[in-house]
């Protein structure tokens, strides 16, 4: 439903507020991809490894998750396979242009977009947008 500039906000439309599980080990991408998130209304969880991942995803899911394929540890590929039993849960991939037929094949296997680092901030958020606008009623405004 578009908005038109006459209309005033509702008061009384209450507006979810999204969850993004940002797991990266990369100290600088994950605070950049906070700041980039948080800065558009997102509330922003990071873990730097896939075992927290697993930990934090078994206690409560996301509405969506950023994941960097290649964690140390135990393999990226665990939580995205966790992801995937556990439901539909958008997932965008981080991956480093090198290794970019990772995230390629994160895609076919049921990734829902991906994302080459380092990344424009404002790109994470509109694909973040986008991926959220295809799970969700078209009629919420997701930030």
């Amino acid at each position: 439903m578009a908005k038109t500039k006459s209309e005033a906000p509702r008061e009384d439309v209450i507006v979810p507020t999204v969850t993004v599980l940002v797991v990266d080990d990369d100290s600088r991408t994950a605070r950049q991809a906070r700041m980039s998130l948080a800065g558009a209304g997102f509330s922003v969880e990071i873990v730097g490894s896939s075992e927290a991942a697993i930990r934090l995803l078994h206690d409560a899911l996301p509405d969506l998750v950023v994941l960097n394929l290649f964690l140390p540890g135990t393999e990226s590929w665990e939580v995205f396979y966790y992801l995937r039993a556990k439901g539909s849960i958008p997932l965008i991939i981080l991956a480093d242009r090198p290794r970019y037929g990772e995230a390629l094949l994160a895609l076919d296997r049921g990734a829902d977009d991906s994302l080459s680092t380092p990344f424009e901030p404002r790109e994470l958020v509109a694909r973040s947008r986008a991926v959220l606008r295809r799970y969700r009623d078209k009629d919420v405004d997701w930030a």
